[in-house]
């Protein structure tokens, strides 16, 4: 046979079979991606990128074949090293990536069964991802010379390298430690309300193995090193029971009637559709108010009354709160009910000599 038709005749088989497994790449993957039952899980860019990756060493595979007919036989050592190494590489690299994928998926199966909280699940799929992803790079990087040994000897003293890298990265890995601390013992759960500042308060979004996200009320992203989530004093509303008791307080003047603005207050607190009654059956059978209203302080310029309002849960009670001052602050003006403002009297006096002007009081406004 004519070598130059042998050499077309291999170019178009190489094409075809190259064409043939990335139309099956392409159908396959796609299919994967359209399924609705990767358990409440969206991995359509996933599958998407992994069928990229094994299109593209396809490609190159189909490429370093088809490279034969232009090169002499004595350079078929260097081709085959070559062609050895890239689909070494197509093994390797996208193996990790469908192990990575698979773990996931195996998490979330997992979580979708038990139907409990993603915290652990979550947590735990990163750290299998992370040494999966370790795992995969060690193994291409015995696809270079040069790294055989860095990557022999890196496994052979992987003891002193641990020792080195816990000096040079502790902050690394106390937050690895702190987000395993937090999975054991579970001081707060993703989707829990959690607050670590006045500033500070909003759902855990996510919990990974360097940081907490948490979602404030404003839809920001805080980020939080799990080592300082396991330092801080937190507030968890929804570790245990979820009602949530706020506290609504308002100060009045002196010369008001301290008895009708505590009955003025308990009337706007009974009326919000949030209100819960927590009373005991002891405390119904005694007739004990479903708000408690009692004067805390005496302060320089005002009486403060607080009422003891309870609510389902943290958002809840926040907003209650919000809306019963409102509602209590228009009900004062309409009963006479004074809130004072502080008040500062300062006198103004001319020096001796100069004309005697005297302002005997005048009040300012601070607030």
């Amino acid at each position: 046979m004519d070598p130059l038709l042998q050499k077309i005749i291999w170019v178009a088989f190489v094409a075809a079979v190259a064409a043939l497994l990335l139309f099956l790449v392409r159908k396959g993957f796609n299919r994967l991606a359209k399924r609705d039952s990767w358990y409440g899980q969206d991995h359509t860019s996933t599958f998407n990128s992994l069928r990229r990756v094994f299109s593209v060493f396809i490609l190159l595979i189909a490429v370093l074949l088809v490279s034969y007919v232009f090169f002499e036989k004595k350079v078929y050592v260097y081709l085959n090293e070559n062609l050895l190494k890239v689909i070494y590489l197509s093994i390797i690299i996208p193996g990790t990536l469908v192990f990575s994928i698979g773990s996931k998926l195996v998490f979330d199966r997992m979580q979708a069964r038990d139907g409990s909280d993603a915290t652990t699940y979550k947590f735990m799929r990163y750290l299998a991802v992370a040494m999966i992803y370790f795992i995969g790079i060690f193994l291409a990087s015995f696809a270079f010379p040069k790294l055989q040994a860095f990557a022999t000897s890196a496994l052979a003293g992987a003891g002193i390298m641990a020792v080195v890298i816990g000096f040079a990265s502790q902050e690394a890995i106390s937050n690895i430690i702190g987000g395993i601390f937090i999975v054991l013992y579970k001081p707060f759960r993703i989707g829990h309300v959690v607050k670590l500042s006045e500033n500070l308060v909003g759902e855990v979004e996510d919990i990974t193995l360097r940081h907490t996200v948490i979602k404030n009320y404003q839809n920001k992203r805080i980020i939080v090193p799990n080592a300082m989530m396991n330092k801080e004093r937190l507030v968890n509303y929804d570790l245990g029971e979820k009602r949530t008791c706020s506290w609504v307080e308002v100060g009045i003047s002196y010369s008001s009637s301290i008895e009708k603005a505590k009955e003025l207050v308990r009337e706007e607190c009974m009326k919000h559709p949030a209100l819960l009654d927590t009373r005991t059956a002891l405390a119904k059978a005694n007739g004990d108010p479903v708000v408690i209203v009692r004067v805390i302080s005496l302060d320089d310029s005002a009486v403060t009354i607080r009422a003891w309002t309870w609510a389902k849960d943290y958002p809840t009670a926040f907003v209650m709160k919000c809306e019963l001052l409102e509602s209590i602050k228009l009900r004062f003006d309409a009963e006479g009910i004074e809130i004072p403002f502080p008040h500062r009297t300062v006198y103004l006096k001319r020096e001796e000599g100069t004309t005697n002007i005297q302002l005997k009081s005048m009040v300012l406004s601070t607030g």
